[in-house]
């Protein structure tokens, strides 16, 4: 889908519950009332709850993505400062929470254009590992990778989700995690093997 820009004035989108100067989709990611899928240890699905009404113990499902261009270089994304969860923290190229109706691969691609303004196709995604993630909450995250030369200027950052993105050789995001993984979200570091892997397979 493409980016629909939402013509009113401040006040009127605050009487909507919605941030003033937000595209549609970043409504539909900042409102606590769309449902994400719960899941069991199996990723199985259980049901699906509001943002707002899950706790620690549900198991929920995250697609995110790493994307490469020709030089081998990564484009990683930090998030907002504004952000709930790990805010201003270096992650993959986009992420997302999975949402009642969607698979993964729909999520990823959905984020994709949501937070950075590209638009790459299901069939241009190679499906990577799938981890389960216990950290202050409890995910799978479905990994995929696609290639793509976008220039910075390209790029359409939703500045709801994202402080920034940048362009990195894997050999230096890794040694920066590693010296300094404060800088990135708690789980970052265990998608790096993987990440590895697929430029020596690629």
């Amino acid at each position: 889908m493409p980016r629909v820009s939402v013509k009113c004035t401040n006040n009127e989108l605050l009487a909507r519950g919605t941030p003033p100067r937000a595209s549609l989709f970043a409504y539909f990611s900042y409102n606590p009332r769309m449902k994400v899928v719960v899941v069991n240890e199996k990723d199985e699905v259980l049901g699906y709850k509001e943002r707002d009404d899950r706790d620690t113990s549900d198991i929920i499902r995250v697609s995110a993505i790493w994307i490469l261009n020709d030089k081998n270089e990564v484009l990683i994304a930090q998030r907002a400062f504004t952000k709930t969860l790990s805010p201003g923290l270096w992650g993959p190229s986009a992420a997302g929470t999975v949402e009642e109706g969607e698979t993964y691969v729909q999520n990823i691609v959905k984020e994709i254009t949501e937070e950075i303004g590209l638009t790459i196709r299901e069939d241009e995604l190679v499906e990577g590992k799938k981890y389960f993630i216990e950290t202050r909450h409890r995910f799978f995250c479905q990994f995929y990778f696609a290639r793509h030369n976008a220039g910075m200027s390209e790029l359409t950052l939703e500045r709801n989700e994202l402080e920034g993105v940048r362009w990195i050789s894997v050999p230096e995001l890794i040694a920066w995690q590693r010296e300094k993984p404060g800088d990135f979200t708690s789980a970052c570091g265990q998608y790096l093997p993987d990440l590895e892997a697929f430029i020596l397979r690629t």
